[in-house]
């Protein structure tokens, strides 16, 4: 049903069409390669400025997309899961501190995998790079210890405040 359509144009001179905006959620058409259709979007309130549209949500046949998770999401979650501590666990919770099991950690990684949708099965090692990869972007570091690795600070705050709002 819709309850409103107007035209807007955003700054990047994008067109595009609310079509329902129920109290602090816009729905809207972007115009698609052929400006003669329009795909459905969602834009939550958190990514609207100023009345122009800034970040979108991509949808697919109308049900929400929402952002992959990052690994170092899901270690953060296994950290706060009890039954993983055979094979994470935290050396220092306040500093963000954790390491692996050495006996346990192709178990976490294959878990990783299968999270993630892969179609072969995830290895320690490869998992491994991406931690490197993220010590390069500054969300994780190692720690000179051996399977040692700590959250930077902005993102275990990041992370605790998203399990406390769960």
């Amino acid at each position: 049903v819709i309850f409103q359509c107007t035209e807007h144009v955003h700054r990047s001179m994008t067109r595009y069409k609310v079509i329902v905006q129920i109290p602090g959620v816009f729905i809207v058409l972007i115009p698609t390669a052929s400006t003669a259709s329009y795909a459905p979007y969602i834009i939550h309130p958190s990514r609207q400025s100023a009345g122009f549209v800034t970040t979108v949500l991509i949808m697919s046949q109308w049900p929400l997309i929402t952002q992959k998770e990052r690994l170092f999401q899901f270690l953060f979650e296994m950290l706060q899961t009890p039954s993983m501590r055979s094979c994470i666990w935290w050396v220092q919770s306040s500093s963000g501190t954790f390491q692996f099991s050495s006996q346990n950690k192709e178990s976490l990684a294959q878990l990783w995998g299968r999270r993630k949708g892969n179609r072969k099965p995830m290895t320690y090692q490869k998992m491994a790079r991406a931690l490197r990869n993220y010590s390069r972007t500054g969300e994780i570091h190692k720690v000179k210890r051996k399977l040692t690795y700590r959250f930077d600070e902005k993102t275990l705050k990041c992370l605790q405040g998203d399990s406390n709002t769960k």
